[in-house]
């Protein structure tokens, strides 16, 4: 029985033991795949009618363990397992994923996207760093859709880095840093220290959060632009202890937030100082001290385990270990692609780009859907950590460029 399914006004991804965000329906007057032209409601589309487009290949730029200092298996898990559940509930190979490996750097991406671009896919799963983002000019020439598990908002319509062919998975840099700022300001904290990582999750993210936590009120006592592989934050951790900041803006890679967590706790401010992480925090939570869990909340795209427990499980089965942020939205991916295919009835770029950017598809992470500007993303969590468990605490919605809070 095929199980896919898009109703009642959007796409939902109905997968029999792994339901996509449950299964609920969007808020009234959205369609699928006609959201931003207000047609009216769409008829149901049969993913798996998808194969009569022709084969749907995906190419997935991204590293595996092992290939580079700052691999994770998360973004590769993700895509892999959508692909195969498509594929079994077809009876049929709807979809193929290739992978090229490339680590996080800009020429990384120039070298392989050029190779992926060669391979003539359906789509492009772009690699999750923000820092390849300056590159986004090869997707143009190259002619093939491109989904990023990443973005920041000069590759966003307008943007500098923009093209017409690229969309952000993720809730862009900029955006994060408001939702930090608002965090720090709803939960009443008074001093602040920023911790920020030389990347665009660094600059863009802990430049949004600084004004807002300025206008709420909160003090900032000081910030530290410090690199990737950062180990030592004895100024850093000297300066909160001295001038009483009650929180810590982390904006860093796993890596240094767990060398930032164990020097918090070593001078005794485990408790006392809450550090609100990246969303790269859900890679390392389980290596935290129960302690230094106890003191972390982080943003995340979305929570799985919460938000699309059925898939959270057929994940945890597939490779032993929790569902991630990171995950879902290459997992969502693989599905947008294939819903864009089935709704236009076409593997042509342009009609699959038509596809991405009509979608209004209710994932594992949240609701996509485009306003033009080429955020897909609209929605934000933060969670805690306390007693090694992820629970979403708080909520943000997006406007609907995704490129800053409702209601900002």
């Amino acid at each position: 029985m095929r199980m896919f399914t898009m109703a009642a006004g959007a796409a939902v991804l109905s997968l029999g033991v792994a339901t996509a965000a449950g299964a609920t329906t969007p808020p009234a007057g959205t369609t699928a795949g006609t959201a931003a032209a207000g047609t009216g409601a769409a008829a149901a589309v049969d993913l798996c009618s998808a194969a009569a487009a022709g084969p749907i290949t995906i190419v997935h730029l991204t590293d595996v363990k092992g290939e580079s200092p700052t691999a994770i298996d998360d973004f590769s898990n993700g895509s892999a397992l959508a692909a195969k559940q498509i594929n079994e509930q077809c009876g049929k190979e709807i979809v193929k994923v290739e992978r090229i490996a490339t680590d996080f750097s800009a020429e990384a991406f120039e070298t392989n996207v050029l190779k992926a671009q060669e391979m003539k896919p359906t789509v492009i799963i772009g690699q999750g760093s923000s820092s390849q983002m300056s590159k986004n000019s090869l997707v143009t020439d190259g002619g093939i859709p491109t989904l990023w598990p990443v973005g920041t908002a000069s590759a966003l319509k307008g943007g500098e880095n923009y093209s017409e062919l690229s969309w952000m998975l993720r809730v862009v840099n900029d955006t994060q840093g408001q939702v930090w700022g608002k965090y720090v300001v709803d939960a009443g904290f008074k001093k602040a220290w920023m911790e920020c990582v030389t990347t665009q999750l660094g600059v863009s993210g802990c430049g949004a959060a600084e004004p807002i936590l300025k206008a709420g009120g909160v003090e900032v006592i000081g910030r530290s632009d410090s690199a990737t592989d950062a180990t030592d934050f004895t100024n850093s951790v000297t300066t909160i202890k001295d001038k009483g900041a009650d929180v810590v803006v982390l904006a860093q890679f796993p890596r240094p937030t767990l060398a930032f967590a164990k020097a918090v706790e070593d001078n005794g401010l485990a408790g006392k100082v809450k550090l609100i992480g990246s969303t790269s925090t859900e890679l390392i939570y389980q290596a935290l001290s129960p302690a230094a869990q106890g003191s972390m909340v982080a943003l995340a795209d979305c929570n799985p385990p919460t938000d699309a427990p059925d898939v959270a499980a057929a994940y945890q089965a597939a490779y032993q270990k929790g569902m991630t942020s990171l995950a879902a939205v290459t997992y969502d991916a693989v599905f947008m692609t294939v819903d864009a295919v089935a709704r236009e009835g076409s593997t042509d770029p342009k009609k699959v780009a038509e596809g991405i950017a009509s979608t209004h598809l209710k994932g594992v992470c949240q609701t996509y859907s485009d306003s033009g500007s080429h955020a897909l993303a609209h929605h934000m969590v933060v969670t805690s950590f306390g007693g090694g468990k992820v629970t979403t605490e708080k909520s943000y919605d997006l406007d609907a460029d995704g490129k800053a809070l409702a209601g900002g």
